[in-house]
């Protein structure tokens, strides 16, 4: 998956996760991956892997946040 930083500075340790459902209503986290840093107006290339053997709901959530401190 392509993740792209719109902003204007860098962004650094950004912590992506993914999950089956809206994590706010008891979706499933199903993995997640740390880019470690997307320049200011660039983007960043990354696989985040999870087995769908018997899936029924899509992977409808996608999280990030950048890590402060780490």
């Amino acid at each position: 998956m392509a993740v792209r930083n719109p902003g204007t500075l860098s962004a650094e340790n950004i912590l992506l996760r993914l999950y089956k459902g809206n994590p706010a209503s008891g979706g499933t986290l199903v993995g997640e991956r740390t880019i470690p840093s997307i320049v200011a107006g660039g983007s960043a290339t990354t696989t985040i892997s999870w087995n769908t053997l018997g899936a029924s709901v899509p992977i409808t959530f996608m999280l990030w946040q950048t890590l402060v401190g780490q």
